[in-house]
């Protein structure tokens, strides 16, 4: 992944990875995503 993407671009293309349907990549389900892995904006 590009090193200046932010968290949430991240974690939107795991998401399109997992299939998940267009409506449900955006930035809310990303930011749930980080939030059920514990993934704070200053982690590796």
């Amino acid at each position: 992944m590009n090193l200046f993407m932010s968290k949430i671009d991240e974690a939107q293309e795991i998401l399109k990875a997992l299939g998940l349907p267009v409506a449900q990549q955006n930035e809310m389900s990303a930011l749930t995503l980080l939030a059920l892995c514990d993934i704070k904006e200053n982690s590796n």
